[in-house]
């Protein structure tokens, strides 16, 4: 049995090549001790929160009441047309996202419901013109 033994692979070196494109304004923000005493001082992390939470009471719930609710709105989704699932990028999460708004149960109102276009109604019939009889010829 032979070793093969690997070869020595040397650094490659990339030349500098000009001014760098890091920016450098931004060094001081990102920089771990400042968040840290920035938090210290406000305790608030801005630089993440740019987003309100949303918060509810889940005290109640068990493990199996909220994966019971959950295979619950899947098989729901599931069960829609495909056409509305598409709409919804076949995603159960944005699907009941959309549905806690207002307009959004409105736009999926109008999904399952959609509105037909109004044909132009046929004319009325119509009576034939009725053709004069001929007079009928005497006989002579």
């Amino acid at each position: 049995m032979t070793t093969k033994l690997r070869t020595k692979r040397y650094r490659q070196v990339h030349p500098k090549c000009g001014k760098s494109v890091t920016e450098q304004n931004h060094a001081k923000t990102c920089n771990i001790n400042y968040i840290v005493g920035k938090y210290q001082k406000t305790g608030l992390v801005d630089h993440i929160n740019r987003h309100q939470g949303s918060y509810g009471d889940v005290s109640n719930a068990d493990f199996e009441t909220a994966m019971s609710l959950v295979t619950e709105q899947t098989t729901v989704f599931n069960e829609l047309p495909s056409s509305v699932r598409k709409h919804y990028k076949n995603d159960v999460q944005t699907y009941l996202e959309a549905l806690g708004t207002e307009e959004g149960q409105n736009e999926h109102r109008a999904l399952l419901n959609p509105v037909a276009e109004q044909e132009t109604a046929p004319e009325e019939p119509q009576e034939p013109k009725k053709v004069p009889e001929p007079e009928p010829e005497p006989v002579t």
